[in-house]
Formats: C-alpha cells, structure tokens, sequence
C-alpha cells in the first residue's frame, strides 16, 4: 500500500477589502478538507493508494495573490514552493483568474514517466491546483463528491484523460468550433475527420494509450447527440470520408475517474463506482518510480548523526514526534498517534527548508503538548531555529531564525532545554571551544532571544554536545567533555550566585575522549545521573544526590561489560525517581540495553540486553523516550540508512521488546 501524504495550501490575495478581509479568500475548513479526501480513498479502493491528510500538521494558509489568481507566474512561484516540501503532495486551493471563484483544476503527469499520448504535450507542473471553495450540492472543490480531486490527483500521478487531450471541447478533436458547442452531425464528422488523420479506426480516440481503458469520444458528443451516457452509454458517429458515407461505434467507460463523464450511479442507492483501470494502477505506481515523486514513498537518507538522545518527544502519552536530519542536512518529522488505523507510522515530511549541512543534528524540545522548537547549526556556520505551535500560523513550522549570530561549526551539535512552557535555554560549543548558552523568555526584552554568555573558561571541541538538565524551573546543569580527557559539569540556579553560572568542576576524573558525548538525566530535583563512554570502550555512569555524601559526585561505576565506541552517545530515561533505562549501539553493531530499578536486585544495574538484534553502526546515537512509566520507544539509523523504531510495555507481550518498525516507505 502507498500512503501518500498530501501538503494543503489554502490561498486568498494578500490585500484587503474595506472590511479588512482578505480578498479572494478560500472558504474550506481542514476539517471538510479531511472528510473530502476520506471520500477520495474510496474513489482509489482496489489500487493500493491511500491519501494522507492530517489538519495539524498538513494545512499551511497562504496569501499570494499572484497564485490565488492564476497569474502569470503562478506554475513557476508553485514549482519553487513544492520543491521544499519533499515527501509530500503539494495542494494548491486558488480562488482563479476570474471575478468568481473557478470550479478548475489542473495538475499534469511528470514529463518522462511513461509513454505520452501524442496529442498532449509535457507540461512540467509538481502539484495539483484545486478551488478554494466548497459548493452546496457537491460543487467547485467537491464536485463528483470527491471523484474531481481524485481525477486530478490522478493526473499528478501519470494519469491522462481517456479521451484526447488535456480539455474536451477546446481539445484537439473539437478544437475547429473554438470553445462552441457544434451541432450532432458537425461533432460526428469532427470525430471522423480525427480518425482519418490517426490512422482509420476508433483507437484514434484513445486518449492515454492505454488498452483496457476504452475509445472516448468525450461529453462533448452526448451533448451534441443530446444523449445520456448513461442511457446507453453506446453512441454512433455517421459521416463520410472522400464523399462515402462511414459510421464508428464507441462505448467509453463513464466510470473512469480520468474520463469527463461524471459517473452513472448504479440504480437504486449507494455511491457512484468511479475505478481505475489495471492498466493505470500500474502506471500510477510506475510513475513513483520517477525522481520527481519518489520522495512520496521513498525515505529521506539518514546517516550516523541523524538522530540525538532527545529527538524522539512523547507530547502526549498516546503520541510521539521524532526529529531527524538527513544526510543532505535537511530536517524531517514523523508523526505516530495510537489512533491511527493499525498504528502506523506517518511517512517523513519536511520541516521547511534546507538549512544545515550534511549529517547535521537536530536539537528540540517540547515546551508543552502542542509545541515544538528545534535548533540547528546551518552550513554558514551560524545557529538557527524554527518553531511549531499547533495553534499559531495554523499549526504550521516557521522559521529559520537566525540566534544572534551564534557562531558554531557546520555540523555542530545544538542542546535545548525548556524549564518552563514559557522559556527555553539553548547550548553550545563554539568555534573558539568555550561552551556557550543563550535564553529565550516568553515575558522578557519582548520574547527576543538573550546572549550568548560564555560560561566559565572551559575548552571544549567546537561543535560537540553539552549535555544539560533542567532540574526545575529555576535550576539547570550543564556537563561537557573538556579538551582534556576529563569530565565537566557547571551549574546554575536563579537564586544562587546573583543567578551566574558556577563551574566548572570535574566530576571524578572521568575519562572521555575529547569531543565525547555526556547524557544526563534528573530523576527527582534533588539528583542527577550522567553517563559516557570512557575511553576503554566501556561505559560508565555517576551520580549526584543533594542529601547523600555531602552532595559529592560519585562513581565511575562501569554498567555491565558491554564495549561501545568511546565518546558514543548514550540514551537515558527515567521513568520514575527510582528507575532508570539506557541503550546505547555496541561494536558488534547491535543495539542493547540496561535497566536500574532501586528495588530490585539491591539497586544494582541489570544488563546488557539485545534488542531484538537491532542493527546500527557502532558509535551510532539511539534516541529513547518514556511517554508512561510502562512504556518506552527507541529509535535508531540502521545499516540501512533508514530509521526503526522498537517499543517496550510492561504489559503488553510479556514485558518483551517488539520491532523494529521502520518509519517511513
């Protein structure tokens, strides 16, 4: 089955009526958008196409005037704007050339990706133009109750018209009356003069080429004839050639979703069967084949760095977003909701443009359950981020904003924290080596982001991670692996120190290589876990508690025997204040776990335990979550370059891993 996303761009013009509204404005909810699309599917049951459309996340408004009204750049301003929205079906509702709104739609079939009629030329067109507007009694935008969109859909996706041509009556048969309804004998001999000139029989009519799809003669001649297709569907031309009189018989599919005839409901109720033929399924799926609509069914290509500690976010219990960039550097966002119809994944879409370099990774945070911010150093060496807001800008991504120029190395690692929904606090290490944070308050210099304040003197390695931690809202530790070998930590809390940064202090000599990755987690405000990969492959985890050993640091304890590339990442969560889990990719390439639970086996660490012989790159980050202290969900780039996910429940199989899963074609 392909499940083909859809990216919905409503438009209106971009000034005003006297009112203050915009003019030429669309008039369709997200929400009928969904409902129509759910009547598409039907119109595509039997050929292994299913259309997506999500109203969070899929319905991005525009004003554009120039687009909203057909104007003369508009295919060219809409080839560009698709274009940076890969791995979707780019929608455009428009009002139209004209006074009102235009019950037109157009979208043409990717030059190249099959054999193409001969009287049709290539038209290099990477979305689908629909009206935006939804009429009484299945008009505009819902005619043929979603058979219309279906059609033009089908276009998108190889499809020609079962009769010649791109229109019908401005079309090539009919082209001599110049748009005006001939009489029954001047269509029959328009119909006849064509078949003369191609060749002497009805195939001439033909109008995808395609074999099991009938001769179509179009609505133009039962209107002529004044007949109903569908009463009989048969109809006859009579005319002559050099003078001797001819007749040809055509029997067209009115049912065919790339034919204009609209459909004969069946008698009695129940919807029109609209259906593709096999020979145009087959070539819907050939045409996703073709580079310009591959990325609809093929996943984006992801690399070691693609994925973080903190790229998979549990906004809800029942949902889950992942974050990731690919190896071109562009970042992409999948979606899961336990709602779905079997539970699957959505396939990658685009988080606006390409902005960083190659394998670059992705920092986010999820301030409350309907918003994201991401951060990510661009390939012009500067830090950058992008929000979403499921009730700002329709709940579409915006951005790149530039953070104050902060200077980092492309491909530098970007960490964000959010203490409070209001608030956020971004880290990183800059390209002369010290380690620097920036801040963004709701209810500060007017919601502008603040910095960057270097913290202390420690050097570091340019663009490696800073580990940080939100204790509470008015705490936050940060942990660093310095140019020498060891292990850091700084603090900083509102009400100590006039709010400076203190640090930085090395936790126990803990040995890591320079560059080295550092997870932290906080069980409780109180205590804080740290773990690394130390340089002798093995890893190693301390602790931090405010009412034990006089609020030293302690360990290195080594976690099991496991051996992992030294300075890999390692994932930790913590489900409640007395267990704690950690994955981390070992050098045989596979993927394990540990778990700590305070009561059980005296505290001490339980593990190495494979996954479900999960294959990943040695030194390769896993990103973990707990969306419920009974679950956790786990994400890794395998061999493959694709991204699995896999899922632990306490009560589901036994307490057993299940996976992996990919996301994503």
């Amino acid at each position: 089955m392909y499940e083909l996303r859809l990216h919905v761009i409503p438009l209106t013009n971009e000034e005003n009526d006297s009112s203050g509204k915009p003019v030429k404005p669309y008039a369709v909810t997200p929400q009928e958008f969904a409902q129509l699309i759910e009547r598409v599917n039907l119109v595509y049951a039997g050929t292994d196409i299913r259309f997506l459309f999500d109203p969070e996340f899929d319905w991005a408004p525009m004003a554009n005037t120039e687009i909203n009204t057909d104007g003369a750049n508009q295919r060219k301003l809409c080839n560009e704007i698709a274009a940076g929205i890969p791995g979707k079906i780019v929608c455009f509702l428009r009002w139209g050339s004209g006074s009102s709104p235009t019950g037109n739609g157009n979208a043409y079939p990717p030059p190249g990706a099959g054999p193409k009629p001969s009287h049709v030329g290539d038209v290099e067109q990477n979305y689908v133009a629909l009206p935006n507007q939804i009429a009484p009694n299945f008009g505009l935008l819902n005619q043929g109750n979603g058979s219309f969109v279906a059609h033009e859909l089908g276009h998108y996706l190889g499809l020609y018209h079962t009769f010649p041509g791109w229109t019908d009556l401005n079309g090539p048969v009919y082209a001599q009356f110049k748009g005006v309804m001939p009489s029954a004998v001047q269509a029959d001999q328009a119909v006849i003069d064509y078949i003369v000139a191609r060749g002497g029989t009805i195939e001439a009519l033909n109008g995808d080429g395609l074999s099991d799809t009938p001769p179509d003669p179009s609505p133009v001649l039962y209107r002529a004839h004044n007949q109903n297709i569908c009463t009989p569907p048969q109809i006859t031309v009579q005319g002559k050639i050099n003078g001797k009189p001819v007749s040809f018989t055509f029997s067209p599919d009115p049912n065919n979703v790339m034919s204009y005839f609209g459909g004969c409901p069946p008698a009695g109720s129940g919807p029109t069967p609209f259906h593709f033929s096999a020979q145009q399924i087959k070539r819907m799926a050939d045409t996703l084949k073709h580079p310009s609509r591959r990325a609809l069914v093929e996943s984006p290509p992801f690399g070691a760095r693609s994925l973080q500690v903190g790229n998979a976010v549990a906004r809800k219990p029942d949902q889950l977003d992942v974050l990731a960039t690919d190896v071109n550097g562009r970042v992409w966002f999948a979606h899961w909701a336990q709602a779905t119809p079997g539970g699957k994944w959505d396939h990658w879409r685009p988080v606006l443009s390409d902005i960083a370099a190659s394998d670059t990774p992705v920092g986010d945070v999820a301030r409350d359950a309907n918003k994201l911010d991401i951060f990510v150093a661009g390939s012009d060496g500067k830090t950058y981020t992008a929000a979403w807001d499921r009730n700002f800008a329709s709940g579409q991504w915006r951005g790149w904003w530039n953070i104050l120029t902060g200077a980092i190395p492309a491909g530098g690692a970007i960490t964000a924290v959010a203490r409070h929904p209001s608030k956020l606090d971004i880290f990183i290490v800059s390209t002369d080596g010290g380690v620097y944070t920036a801040a963004w308050d709701q209810n500060v210099a007017n919601a502008q982001w603040r910095g960057w304040w270097r913290i202390g003197n420690l050097v570091a390695k340019p663009g490696s991670s800073v580990a940080a931690v939100a204790r509470d809202a008015n705490k936050l530790d940060i942990f660093v692996a310095g140019n020498d070998g060891k292990t850091y930590t700084a603090a900083w809390d509102q009400n100590v120190a006039n709010g400076q940064w203190r640090g930085w202090w090395n936790i126990l000599t803990g040995a890591i290589a320079a560059g080295g990755a550092i997870t932290a987690v906080s069980r409780h405000p109180n205590k804080l876990d740290i773990f690394l990969v130390s340089t002798d492959c093995g890893i190693y985890t301390a602790a931090w508690d405010q009412n034990v050993a006089n609020a030293q640091w302690r360990g290195w304890w080594r976690i099991g025997n496991l051996t992992a590339k030294p300075g890999a990442l390692v994932a930790a969560v913590a489900r409640d204040p007395n267990k704690l889990d950690i994955f981390a990719a070992g050098n045989d390439g596979k993927t394990y776990t540990a778990a700590w639970d305070q009561n059980v086996s005296s505290g001490q660490w339980r593990g190495w335990w494979n996954i479900l012989t999960g294959a990943i790159q040695p030194g390769s980050p896993i990103a973990a979550v707990s969306r419920d202290p009974n679950k956790l969900d786990i994400f890794i780039v395998s061999t493959d370059g694709a991204i699995y996910t896999a899922a632990w429940d306490q009560n589901v199989s036994n307490g057993q891993w299940r996976g992996w899963w990919r996301i994503g074609v």
